[in-house]
């Protein structure tokens, strides 16, 4: 029973610790698409099960300012033997669906449809993976830092892909009881083919097939 309760209360003080360690990071007021930055990484990690290479929100200096370029780098293993997939992480949440799937895609696209180490953002994405990759398994690391290295024959063999995530106002009710959930359950599936063919026509007005893409929808 000591044991248990020491345990608790240790599971308590760590909680506690980060906890405060988010506040002091966060930015403290408005929506500065840091919260839709740590959605996608949960995304990523516990949904499709894609472990992180890179957290920038560790190089902030000042909480008030927010970190530029990609909102994440992931990986997992490609289609191939020997293949490693890189994903590029981008999070756009707006009120608009057509403006925050515009960004996101445009975000992303330097980095998919570039030859090589591509142009200066992706060549500085690069670079901070080469310092900052911080992974529990050192010979791992060893691996994808070769991989990802322009000047390695592994280079060529990195499959390079996305991730986005992208949040968009709905008419959610206000009140509790305001709509039966049946009925909000069937509006909310008749506007889902609508986002269907808004993220296929972006993708296609960026050199992107719809069939390379796997959608998943959230509430």
């Amino acid at each position: 029973m000591a044991a248990s309760s020491s345990n608790q209360q240790e599971a308590r003080l760590k909680n506690e610790r980060l906890r405060r360690q988010a506040i002091d990071t966060f930015k403290p007021y408005g929506m500065s698409g840091e919260q839709g930055e740590m959605l996608l990484f949960v995304l990523a990690e516990s949904l499709l099960k894609l472990p992180q290479l890179l957290c920038k929100m560790d190089l902030k200096t000042d909480r008030e300012m927010h970190f530029h370029g990609l909102d994440g780098v992931h990986c997992g293993p490609g289609s191939g033997p020997d293949e490693l997939a890189i994903y590029w992480c981008e999070s756009k949440v707006h009120k608009d669906l057509d403006r925050a799937l515009s960004e996101a895609f445009d975000g992303l696209k330097p980095f998919l449809l570039s030859a090589g180490a591509g142009d200066s953002d992706k060549r500085r994405e690069l670079a901070l993976l080469d310092h900052y990759m911080d992974l529990a398994d050192s010979e791992l690391q060893k691996l994808i830092l070769d991989s990802i290295n322009p000047h390695s024959a592994a280079f060529n063999r990195v499959s390079w892909r996305g991730i986005c995530l992208v949040g968009f106002d709905y008419e959610y009710p206000q009140k509790p009881n305001q709509v039966r959930q049946d009925e909000f359950t069937a509006k909310v599936k008749a506007v889902l083919p609508l986002v269907d063919k808004s993220v296929n026509r972006r993708l296609v007005q960026r050199q992107r097939s719809p069939k390379t893409a796997m959608l998943k929808r959230l509430p």
